[in-house]
């Protein structure tokens, strides 16, 4: 199975995601963990750790639906739930919340009491096609689009920049901060500063 995503697990351990074969999780060259694709769905795109404190408590599994997963329990979170899609691209843990971020459903957190925000056209975030998400060193949250550039949310308020603002293009596949503060963006025409 083709590997389409990878994460930090515990001490020196990586989980590995598999497009139809679930996860697993491997620490120098064996094998400690396997979720399989029913548990994990068949489309994985990402996984996300979620450290609660020093130690990881949660795996989410993200893909053609989201899923958490703690020590071999399972909850699945779908359109019922309060998700606008579960073609899930991204998923970003902070102490606080779980970012969800969509194909067509735009922004999603599950906030530490289960509640599920949502955020899309009418909060300002105008592309619901979310591909990347980075929390920065100001608590800002920047949200990578497929089209509609690249958002900024802070404090609540979302604030978009686009090719108007000077973005070399309105696709944003992955957003990462060097460390002196700068964003780095890469999209269809290559990486932009």
């Amino acid at each position: 199975n083709a590997i389409t995503t990878v994460a930090g697990g515990p001490r020196n351990a990586v989980w590995v995601g598999t497009n139809g074969g679930g996860a697993v999780l491997f620490e120098a060259g064996r094998v400690l963990e396997r979720v399989g694709p029913e548990i994990t769905g068949a489309s994985l795109r990402t996984i996300e750790v979620h450290h609660e404190s020093d130690t990881p408590s949660a795996v989410w599994f993200g893909g053609s639906g989201l899923v958490r997963w703690e020590r071999g329990k399972v909850r699945r979170y779908n359109l019922t739930d309060g998700l606008r899609s579960t073609e899930v691209r991204v998923i970003f843990a902070t102490p606080a919340r779980v970012w969800v971020g969509t194909y067509g459903g735009g922004l999603q957190s599950i906030e530490r009491n289960g509640a599920i925000r949502s955020w899309g056209a009418a909060e300002g975030l105008t592309s619901p096609f979310v591909t990347s998400l980075h929390l920065d060193r100001t608590d800002a949250l920047w949200i990578g689009t497929y089209g509609g550039g690249l958002f900024r949310m802070r404090d609540g308020v979302i604030r978009q920049v686009t090719t108007r603002d000077g973005l070399p293009e309105d696709v944003v596949f992955d957003v990462m901060e060097d460390e002196v503060g700068r964003l780095w963006l890469t999209g269809t025409d290559g990486l932009a500063v």
